[in-house]
């Protein structure tokens, strides 16, 4: 594309702004400067980006709507009128603070799943007997730890408290003990245990299809 034509590309923030303003209704600047009046004026606009932003897994939306409202406020506080619009200043101001709040919850649930990781890893030994899981083991086993934690997430109580009562204890009948203490009848002891060996199975499925692996060999 020519230069000339280039330079008036709008960039991605530029097209995001407009895109919430769009969305929000917030099509003027606000008549009324009071605080109330400011107020009302933003919350659609707030109300839309923390609406269109997916939340990672250790984020609140509330916390997520407090960081936009923070741009708000900041966006307020240092607008200056040869900058264009109010609201366009603000709309920036509330994105890089929502963005900003997505780039340190993304970091912090990496270092959550790193932690759930080196949990389920300790476990994995023990998921089954089979001589194919003993094979597949040969394989670097960070993988199948990152896809069983992720797995685990989803799992029930019952399957959550067994895993916990098994890294705590280190065996399998302490960690029946902790459960049944805590409530968890021997069907739903017993269940959580298939449900942990299952878990580790889909794991293992979802690395070979991830990989395309069988045992270190690629599918031809």
């Amino acid at each position: 594309m020519p230069e000339h034509l280039d330079k008036h590309r709008p960039t991605p923030m530029a097209t995001t702004i407009r895109l919430v303003l769009s969305l929000s209704g917030v099509s003027a600047d606000p008549v009324d400067r009071s605080d109330p009046g400011l107020v009302a004026w933003a919350t659609p606009l707030v109300n839309i980006i923390a609406q269109r932003i997916f939340v990672p897994h250790h984020m609140d939306r509330d916390d997520l709507r407090q960081e936009i409202w923070l741009g708000v406020v900041q966006g307020l506080r240092t607008y200056d009128p040869a900058r264009g619009p109010l609201r366009h200043w603000v709309a920036r101001g509330a994105l890089q603070h929502a963005y900003g709040a997505l780039r340190w919850a993304r970091r912090h649930d990496a270092e959550a799943e790193a932690a759930e990781i080196g949990e389920v890893e300790a476990l994995l030994e023990d998921l089954s007997t089979n001589p194919e899981d003993r094979l597949f083991r040969r394989e670097p086993r960070a993988r199948l730890a990152r896809h069983a934690a992720r797995l685990v997430r989803s799992a029930s109580s019952a399957a959550q408290t067994l895993l916990r009562a098994r890294l705590a204890n280190g065996n399998r009948t302490a960690a029946e003990h902790q459960l049944a203490a805590a409530g968890f009848t021997p069907d739903q002891v017993e269940r959580a245990h298939t449900e942990l060996r299952a878990l580790g199975v889909a794991a293992m499925r979802e690395v070979i299809s991830e990989n395309r692996l069988v045992f270190g060999l690629r599918r031809p």
